[in-house]
């Protein structure tokens, strides 16, 4: 065997040699030992052996001879579950938790580990399970919150039929389509972490007065965006005055889609709609169903950056602050087109 002889007389690591002069130095070693009757210690020294491997080889020879010492392919570290147990996992972790009596509604790698245990009775590390659950094409994703009360009837009705319809009459009359929404920000919101001795959860000290501001707003897929603060109840006549913002300017018609609140399609609100003659009109999305409107994302996003600035040392009301940020939202296209971009949305990006 090529190079071998460079070898002889020197301590062998076999980790370094491949498989086939592994293979041919066993095989000399056991035929000096075993068909020319050289002494073990002596075939030692000649090859560089450690003790132990030698006398290992001609177990296995004295077992099965010379095929026994032939090299094979490592199998590799084996998979504790087997191909079929591992599809039964996939179709248990497809569940709700609470039906399989657990505690808690979301899986955890810390209940999958016991899941593991309890219907198979094998043993997982949470990391080896983290490996098991990318290697089954699972990942750890935030979940979609949907009320109860939706009725998914009406919702694939809304995304099959009546929105196309709505669409196709939109381009027919070269309508612009907003989705709009309202939403309240509050001074004393938290939002995200902070940092906390381990063990102690971290109290956060607020002002016992409330600062409150309402927003609604309304985005097109085309990347535009008009909004209103205001501070009172939301009422019909705020809508309205929200309504004759978003037509203000405007050089198309406009149709409206909101969720079903009752304020939005008062008698006030529908005569106001009428007197526009076709210049705007409204439409409801299925109840319940706020992950079918893209301006929820601006809140999504408005939100988090009034957080961040509620931190920032300056002199502006929180009022400000608030104005600044969805004028900072507004500004950007791109972002407000980006909303459309998200799976549950993207249905009017086109």
């Amino acid at each position: 065997m090529q190079n071998l002889e460079v070898l002889i007389g020197q301590k062998i690591d076999g980790r370094k040699l491949s498989h086939g002069q592994n293979e041919y130095i066993r095989i000399q070693a056991v035929k000096q030992v075993r068909i020319e009757n050289k002494s073990p210690e002596e075939v030692i020294k000649t090859f560089g052996l450690h003790r132990a491997n030698i006398y290992k080889w001609l177990a296995k020879y004295d077992a099965g001879g010379f095929a026994s010492l032939k090299s094979t392919k490592s199998k590799g570290p084996q998979p504790k579950l087997s191909g079929k147990q591992q599809q039964k996992l996939v179709g248990y972790l497809l569940k709700n938790p609470l039906q399989l009596k657990f505690e808690y509604a979301l899986w955890t790698v810390d209940m999958i580990v016991e899941l593991i245990s309890l219907k198979f009775n094998v043993n997982y590390s949470n990391v080896q399970v983290g490996r098991l659950l990318k290697k089954l094409g699972l990942s750890k994703q935030r979940p979609v919150e949907r009320a109860y009360q939706q009725d998914p009837v009406k919702v694939e009705q809304w995304l099959n039929t009546t929105y196309p319809a709505i669409k196709k009459e939109a381009k027919k009359e070269k309508r612009d389509i907003y989705f709009g929404d309202e939403a309240g920000f509050h001074a004393t919101a938290q939002y995200g972490a902070t940092w906390a001795p381990v063990g102690e959860t971290p109290i956060i000290k607020t002002t016992g007065r409330r600062q409150k501001v309402n927003c609604i707003s309304a985005i097109s897929n085309q990347g535009k965006m008009r909004f209103m603060l205001f501070e009172e109840k939301f009422t019909a006549l705020v809508f309205i005055d929200f309504l004759k913002r978003l037509l203000h300017k405007q050089t198309q018609p406009v149709t409206l889609i909101v969720d079903g609140h009752r304020t939005h399609f008062t008698k006030a609100v529908k005569e106001f709609v009428k007197a526009q003659n076709g210049k705007l009109k409204i439409y409801a999305l299925p109840s319940y169903s706020p992950e079918r409107n893209p301006d929820e994302l601006v809140w999504n996003n408005a939100k988090q950056k009034v957080a961040k600035k509620k931190h920032t040392p300056t002199k502006k009301t929180f009022r400000e602050t608030v104005e600044d940020t969805m004028k900072e939202i507004q500004r950007k296209i791109t972002l407000v087109k980006a909303f459309f971009n998200e799976p549950n949305i993207a249905y009017p990006k086109e």
